[in-house]
């Protein structure tokens, strides 16, 4: 059990290195993150790491490994669209972005188009969501009111960042540890074909 919390621990024990300072006008880039999801209903925590592109205002790709490197998903948002490849499971997803499309990746009811937000460090601008800024006028905390769904942004050093996503159901904690916005992209990017040998499946 010790070695057990170690290891989580040390998953988000912040960077040593020098970070990349904030860029209030990236409209595009890519950033490397670790990610904890806890799962409250089902008592459940997974630890992943992520690999995202992303260009304003609403594509990007992730991709999903477990800690130790293992391909968990790839993952394409587009538009009002997502869809993506869970690849251990050999599955694909596709269909409207919606609460429930995370749901047969990650067991939790969370709108994918929040983690543009999240890593463009952007308010969401739906009607009932209420957003706050900090001092120094960038947002620190998203909230919709309906069901008390938070994001909140905390220990910014530049680009680097840990992010709350919380609920009644879950808890999601994002570390950014990385972010360029030197990297090629290409229509071919937001764009994620059936694998062979996938069965898939459509979001109702």
């Amino acid at each position: 059990m010790k070695i057990l919390l170690l290891l989580s621990t040390l998953l988000f024990v912040g960077c040593a290195s020098q970070p990349v300072a904030f860029d209030s006008k990236k409209t595009q880039g890519r950033w490397e993150a670790k990610a904890q999801v806890k799962d409250l209903k089902r008592d459940q925590t997974h630890n992943v790491t992520l690999d995202v592109i992303g260009v304003e205002p609403d594509r990007a790709r992730l991709e999903v490994s477990a800690t130790l490197g293992l391909s968990l998903a790839s993952m394409v948002l587009k538009d009002e669209e997502i869809a993506y490849a869970i690849h251990p499971q050999k599955r694909y997803f596709s269909g409207a972005v919606s609460d429930k499309a995370l749901l047969p990746l990650f067991k939790i009811e969370l709108n994918p188009k929040y983690l543009l937000n999240v890593f463009f460090d952007r308010a969401i601008p739906e009607k009932n969501w209420s957003c706050a800024q900090a001092a120094d006028g960038l947002v620190e905390k998203c909230e919709r009111l309906s069901d008390g769904l938070s994001i909140e942004w905390k220990e910014r050093r530049g680009e680097q960042k840990r992010v709350h996503i919380k609920s009644s159901d879950f808890e999601v904690q994002v570390l950014v540890k990385d972010f360029t916005t030197n990297v090629e992209i290409s229509e071919k990017t937001f764009s994620l074909e059936i694998p062979k040998g996938y069965k898939a499946y459509k979001f109702r």
